[in-house]
C-alpha cells in the first residue's frame, strides 16, 4: 500500500491545480446560480481559464442576469456568445424571451425563426412566436403557430394558457393580450405568462 502513495499524491496534487486552473465545473456553477447566488455565480463564471472561448460558460452568466431581471444586461452578453456561435440555441431562445419582455415583438419573431432553422421542433421558439404574434394582434398567426406547438407537445402548459387567452377573442375589438414577466423562486421555472385586458383592438387579422 505504501507504494502507492506517492503515485495517490501526485493525482491529488494534479486534481486539486486543476481546480485553481480551471475554476469550477460549469454544472456546479449552475447549480449555484439556481439557488439563487446570481453575482456568485458570474464570479464563478469569470474565475474559469476557458471564459473566453466557452460560450456555454458565457451564457450561463447571461443567464442569470435574466434570472436576476436585469434584462439588458443579459441582451448584451447573449448577444456576444451568438457572435462567438451563432448556433447556440440556448442563447437565441433566451434572448428571443429577453426580446418579447422588452417588447421588441417582430425582433423575438425573427430570432426565433433564425434558432428554428437550426433545430425545427424547439419548443421554447414556437410558443415565442405564438406569444410575439398575440402580442402584435395577429391572433391567426399566433393560433397557426400554437396548433404546430401542440403537434410536438399537446401538453406545452404555456401554450395551453395563450390558447385559452385566444379563445377569448370570439368577438373582434373585445379584449387585448397583455404579456407579463412572472418571477419564481426557481430559476428554471420562471417564464412568460398572459393576462388578458379590456382593450377596444381585438384581432388585427380579422376578415
Amino acid at each position: 500500500m505504501q507504494k502507492f502513495l506517492p503515485f495517490l499524491s501526485t493525482i491529488c496534487m494534479f486534481l486539486f491545480f486543476s481546480v485553481l486552473t480551471e475554476g469550477q465545473s460549469l454544472d456546479s456553477i449552475r447549480q449555484v446560480a439556481r439557488e439563487g447566488n446570481y453575482s456568485k455565480a458570474r464570479e464563478l463564471c469569470r474565475e474559469r481559464s476557458d471564459y473566453e472561448e466557452n460560450t456555454d460558460i458565457q451564457f450561463l452568466e447571461g443567464q442569470t442576469f435574466w434570472w436576476e431581471g436585469r434584462a439588458s444586461e443579459a441582451k448584451k452578453i447573449l448577444e456576444n456568445v451568438l457572435e462567438q456561435n451563432p448556433q447556440h440555441i440556448d442563447a437565441i431562445s433566451t434572448l428571443t424571451a429577453v426580446e418579447v419582455a422588452n417588447e421588441n415583438y417582430n425582433e423575438a419573431i425573427r430570432r426565433a425563426r433564425n434558432g428554428l432553422q437550426l433545430e425545427e421542433k424547439n419548443e421554447d421558439l414556437i410558443y415565442y412566436i405564438a406569444l410575439a404574434n398575440a402580442e402584435l394582434g395577429q391572433l391567426k398567426s399566433a393560433s397557426r403557430e400554437l396548433d404546430e406547438l401542440f403537434k410536438i407537445n399537446p401538453q406545452h402548459k404555456k401554450g395551453l394558457e395563450l390558447k385559452q387567452s385566444l379563445d377569448v377573442f370570439k368577438i373582434p375589438g373585445a379584449i387585448a393580450l397583455y404579456q407579463s414577466v412572472q418571477w419564481f423562486k426557481d430559476p428554471y421555472e420562471r417564464c412568460l405568462y398572459t393576462t388578458t385586458m379590456e382593450a377596444p383592438i381585438g384581432d388585427k387579422e380579422f376578415k
